[in-house]
């Protein structure tokens, strides 16, 4: 049993991350901040009635996160899975990790691509993480780097489209649409990282969640999803230099309300155009499929039968 510190557990692979480690028989705090006790009632109870101790305090309070490690002493890992915004943030949690000296594992939030491969780049995502790997290894710390890729529920629901939660019909398809992606349910992410965190075999190791059964192009999602939910689907193209120009202009905005539209499309230039779920395994990663092989992934034609079942709204 590990005692686990996990920050970032109510958002929506954090949670699941911090389940999956308590189901692993594992001693699970959450770091919660006051007024999402108050306002995320429902997903708090949800967190305590799976076993998770709640832990006062505030990723960008340094003292707030000295004091959960004093409260939940020892603590043996630590599991971040804050969101972008917060990624530079995690700086107190190696300041922390470092004065309590007893952390074995450190996992920072780099649920995504593998950036020492990606071409295409996504500045505001992943400028951020290099900068927080570096400092974990300048402090020293033993790490796993979870790189999940796309997670399904984002990726696939929309057919390669993000911010959609049920398949659009017509489907905007970038490039040719035959590039292959790979996503991930959120739920298999998370038991993949649990299994991880006291492996030998991934310490100081990047594990890489890409199971050869969900890589798919837009095309074969498209496919796929006609052939679960019997519709037909219409295909319309945006090719990579208009998508290009979108990033510009977009970028070229520079408002915050426009930061999360830039983003989905330098991700879907990531995805479906420089291929970046699909580069070679750089050295010092390991593939979570084969690492697991006893871990049945659900697949792409599984989920859309699944949401086909709960439908649109």
């Amino acid at each position: 049993m590990v005692r686990i510190l996990v920050v970032g557990a109510t958002g929506n692979i954090g949670r699941e991350v911090a389940k999956a480690c308590a189901e692993e028989g594992h001693l699970v705090f959450a770091l919660v901040r006051a007024a999402t006790r108050v306002s995320k009632v429902a997903l708090v109870e949800e967190l305590s009635a799976a076993g998770i101790q709640l832990v006062d305090g505030d990723l960008q309070d340094p003292a707030s996160v000295e004091q959960a490690f004093r409260s939940c002493h020892p603590v043996e890992a630590v599991i971040s899975a804050v969101a972008g915004s917060q990624v530079a943030d995690q700086i107190h949690l190696i300041h922390s990790s470092q004065k309590a000296e007893t952390v074995k594992r450190f996992l920072p939030s780099e649920f995504g691509v593998v950036h020492t491969t990606a071409k295409a780049e996504v500045p505001e995502i992943v400028g951020a993480r290099i900068s927080i790997f570096k400092q974990i290894q300048a402090a020293g710390l033993p790490y796993t780097l979870v790189h999940s890729n796309g997670f399904m529920e984002d990726w696939f629901s929309g057919l390669g489209q993000l911010g959609k939660t049920y398949p659009p019909n017509p489907v905007l398809l970038f490039g040719d649409g035959s590039i292959h992606g790979v996503a991930t349910t959120r739920r298999d992410i998370a038991i993949y990282t649990a299994k991880s965190l006291d492996d030998p075999r991934t310490l100081n190791k990047r594990l890489v969640i890409a199971p050869s059964c969900n890589f798919a192009t837009q095309t074969d999602l498209v496919r796929k999803w006609e052939g679960v939910s019997g519709q037909k689907i219409q295909m319309e193209l945006m090719k990579a230099e208009e998508l290009e120009a979108q990033i510009q202009g977009s970028a070229s905005l520079k408002s915050s309300s426009n930061y999360s539209s830039t983003t989905y499309l330098q991700l879907a230039k990531a995805m479906w155009i420089a291929g970046d779920c699909s580069h070679p395994l750089p050295s010092d990663a390991v593939e979570a499929s084969a690492l697991y092989p006893d871990h049945k992934v659900t697949s792409p034609e599984e989920f859309y039968a699944q949401l086909l079942l709960k439908g649109p709204g």
